[in-house]
């Protein structure tokens, strides 16, 4: 699934509130809807059943912000300043 959409810059203190383990929903009521969002359907991986994982990208002023979800849940969030 790709994403495209119109949103509000996020601010450092709206990401630092995300937190591993939270949902998609919830980060979106912290953070609006994506700038991006990306998913891949991992299928069954070594018996584990389906994977799903998803990477979903806000924009700031000055800096990018980064959230992975694997199976609807934050694994990995990162800050990435504008150079």
């Amino acid at each position: 699934m790709l994403l495209a959409a119109c949103t509000q810059p996020v601010s450092r203190a709206q990401f630092d509130r995300v937190e591993n383990n939270m949902s998609f929903d919830d980060v979106v009521r912290i953070l609006g809807n994506p700038k991006d969002l990306n998913s891949i359907d991992l299928g069954p991986l070594g018996g584990l059943g389906g994977l799903e994982s998803a990477e979903a990208v806000w924009q700031s002023n000055k800096a990018m912000a980064y959230v992975r979800f694997v199976n609807g849940q934050v694994t990995v969030k990162s800050w990435q300043p504008s150079e």
